[in-house]
């Protein structure tokens, strides 16, 4: 019963991650950047340098917010499982996902396919 549990939990989790990054990559991290990099004279800055910096400071929330996600779920996990090795497992391939959720959501939104 435990292990049906666990599996349905993390698997749970696995949609909620996306979402939850897709919420605070969308709406909650362009409040990060500063508006002087951004604007310069009422006119939108385009330059290759800001929008590195732009990238850079929503990359870093995202890898905060996936941190922040993926040690609360680790918590969740081993309070619900006593095997230390499978919680270690499973920590590793939530990190994994949760970096390849992050690299999505940057490409998208830079691409134009996220809105």
């Amino acid at each position: 019963m435990k292990k049906t549990i666990y599996i349905s939990l993390n698997l749970i989790y696995q949609l909620i991650v996306f979402f939850c990054l897709l919420y605070a990559n969308t709406y909650v991290n362009d409040n990060f950047v500063p508006e002087s990099l951004l604007w310069q004279n009422n006119q939108p800055r385009l330059d290759t340098a800001v929008m590195l910096g732009f990238a850079a400071i929503k990359t870093l929330a995202l890898i905060v917010e996936g941190g922040i996600i993926v040690f609360l779920i680790y918590q969740i996990n081993r309070s619900v499982m006593n095997n230390v090795a499978l919680v270690t497992r499973t920590l590793k391939i939530h990190v994994i996902v949760t970096m390849c959720f992050i690299i999505v959501l940057i490409w998208g939104s830079f691409n134009g396919y996220l809105w």
